[in-house]
């Protein structure tokens, strides 16, 4: 499990949240007047931002972690909270990468083809997943020091089984064999909350997965 800094993941997430595509942040970084939308899994990263003061939009609504796996439940999700979020802010935030959707009727249909017929004044940030997020490509290339690693982040250990929910024993082993290890990404000490009163539960992601965490 990779421990990162606090502080270092704080400005970290912070950068990653204000380089907003076509947004730009007023120099206080200030988040008034905003309100963002995310994917569930990255609600414990965002609640300590806003729990530490650094984060201080006028609303952040969520939709279900996971849903990458379940892109129309995902559009339906996003679409709904896109529509709540209006009621508290002319200007949106999307946190969700342009990995984590594509409509399976339409290859061309993106997150950003959602979010655009939407209305104006939403906007996604720069990131392929909510990997990128917390630690760029680069990084992950140094801490992985040569081995084909799966990358988790704490919303993945906290709710592995509703987003691996629809995969059966033959697409688990064909995927995560090809690893030699899971890291978890920990910004916010997940690993050692898990550690101290629930340990059954990484033992049974890892004995799911046939893969060690660290």
């Amino acid at each position: 499990m990779l421990e990162i800094d606090n502080s270092t993941n704080l400005l970290t997430i912070m950068k990653i949240i204000i380089i907003i595509k076509g947004v730009k942040m007023m120099s206080s970084n200030s988040f008034k007047g905003y309100t963002i939308v995310s994917c569930g899994t990255l609600r414990r990263e965002l609640n300590y931002l806003k729990e530490e003061g650094f984060l201080n939009a006028d609303k952040i609504l969520y939709t279900a972690p996971g849903l990458h796996e379940k892109p129309i439940e995902l559009e339906r999700q996003l679409v709904k909270q896109l529509n709540n979020a209006k009621r508290y802010s002319e200007k949106i935030v999307v946190v969700y990468g342009e990995r984590c959707y594509l409509d399976p009727k339409n290859s061309f249909r993106d997150i950003d083809k959602v979010i655009q017929e939407q209305g104006t004044g939403i906007s996604r940030i720069k990131a392929r997943s909510c990997v990128d997020m917390l630690v760029n490509a680069r990084e992950r290339e140094k801490i992985s020091k040569g081995k084909r690693v799966y990358w988790l982040t704490p919303g993945w250990l906290e709710h592995w089984k509703q987003i691996f929910s629809e995969w059966d024993d033959a697409k688990a082993n064909e995927t995560f064999p090809q690893h030699d290890v899971a890291i978890l990404l920990d910004s916010v000490g997940i690993f050692d909350e898990y550690s101290q009163n629930y340990p059954e539960k990484i033992l049974e992601f890892c004995d799911w997965m046939k893969l060690q965490i660290e």
